[in-house]
């Protein structure tokens, strides 16, 4: 089921916008990326077959990416910047409802299907889809240099009469949490210290010593976060959320320090 949405309507802003957009997305968007559109995780054994499209037509440029079957993609059309998300293998997604052979039993979460009855919750990943994709986008800024975007959490500030330290986003440990937080997995419901540590020793820590020693290290980079305004509390739970603040500065930490000297100077050149 496809969703669509208009970002730009300025025939002028769309001339000068779509181009660097597009060309940003090819170069920064990974399969990790792309499985966070659509609100799914990278595991080492995965198999889905992920892929990305660009083609030049005569109505304009179009960017795709491809989940098996389920894609989205933009393009611009009439001058309008236009998001759309299509779902084909509706079995990857779950829906909130009652089985079709007990309409009057109890709600659970079930494989989602083509037919009507799951067509309101398709409009919901659709369109949660596009916005994630759209966030992303915006994320690659056109007038906002990198450096104009990360310096002011690089240096030290003062919270509450505390001294924060400035973050280290290009070296270790910073750099290695910032991305774990930065899973897709996490975007919806937010992520806990313990996804953290998971998601940094997938095997497990076996030393007690060793273990509060990382825990310890994550609940103060978490607490630096915070003060840094890139991530935020949600209220009554052990969960933490990614600000908009915040995601555009990781993500520009994350892809950009991934570009080549070769690809800096074709574009210098």
């Amino acid at each position: 089921m496809p969703a669509a949405l208009g970002m730009v309507d300025s025939q002028d802003s769309s001339f000068w916008i779509y181009p660097m957009l597009t060309r940003g997305a090819i170069e920064a968007f990974s399969c990790c990326d792309v499985m966070r559109f659509f609100s799914k995780r990278l595991y080492s054994n995965c198999t889905d077959d992920i892929s990305s499209d660009y083609r030049e037509r005569e109505e304009g440029v179009r960017i795709k990416y491809h989940i098996n079957s389920n894609s989205i993609k933009a393009y611009d059309k009439a001058t309008n910047l236009r998001i759309e998300s299509t779902l084909n293998a509706t079995g990857d997604f779950r829906a909130y409802r009652a089985s079709e052979r007990d309409p009057n039993g109890p709600k659970k979460w079930l494989a989602m299907g083509k037919g009507i009855v799951d067509l309101n919750r398709r409009a919901e990943v659709c369109q949660a889809a596009n916005e994630r994709f759209m966030t992303a986008l915006a994320s690659l800024d056109t007038d906002v240099t990198v450096r104009e975007l990360v310096e002011p959490v690089c240096r030290p500030k003062t919270v509450d009469g505390r001294r924060v330290r400035a973050l280290r986003p290009w070296t270790d440990p910073d750099r290695s949490i910032l991305a774990a937080i930065n899973d897709g997995a996490f975007c919806i419901n937010g992520f806990r210290h313990s996804d953290i540590v998971q998601r940094l020793y997938p095997k497990g820590i076996t030393d007690d010593r060793e273990k509060r020693r990382v825990q310890g290290r994550i609940s103060r980079f978490i607490r630096l976060l915070r003060d840094h305004g890139l991530v935020a509390k949600v209220p009554k739970t052990y969960r933490y959320t990614v600000t908009e603040k915040g995601r555009r500065i990781i993500t520009a930490i994350l892809r950009y320090q991934a570009v080549t000297l070769k690809k800096l100077a074709e574009k210098a050149a």
